[in-house]
């Protein structure tokens, strides 16, 4: 009996390590972004710490690995900013994916909500 209270402590405290995103309905992102895009997915890199592209399909984000989006805008529904015509959108890095999950996106049009810079 006493190693269930120790299992329930323990089981306790690895809940604040857990990464918990909550979830936010589609009116508070609109709400929130600072750019609404419509654009096309031209090419999807994931991208190693160093900067060096990984072509490995089966290769999954994760720490100092990111996927990244190059797009191109064919209409801006709000913006604070004048939009460039390309620019490369990297996912958050929260979010983990394999490379294959979004190479199969190249050349769909989709809405962007965006927030902060774009490089």
């Amino acid at each position: 009996m006493k190693r269930l209270p120790i299992m329930i402590l323990i089981l306790w405290a690895n809940q604040a390590f857990a990464t918990r995103v909550l979830p936010k309905d589609l009116t508070n992102l609109v709400a929130e972004a600072e750019h609404i895009l419509i654009a096309r997915i031209d090419k999807v890199e994931m991208v190693a710490e160093d900067g060096k592209t990984i072509a490995d399909l089966r290769a999954m984000t994760g720490p100092g690995i990111r996927l990244h989006l190059s797009v191109q805008t064919n209409g801006v529904l709000r913006s604070t900013l004048s939009p460039p015509r390309k620019l490369i959108a990297p996912l958050w890095k929260m979010w983990n994916y394999r490379l294959s999950q979004w190479k199969e996106r190249e050349g769909e049009t989709c809405i962007f909500l965006l927030k902060g810079e774009w490089h």
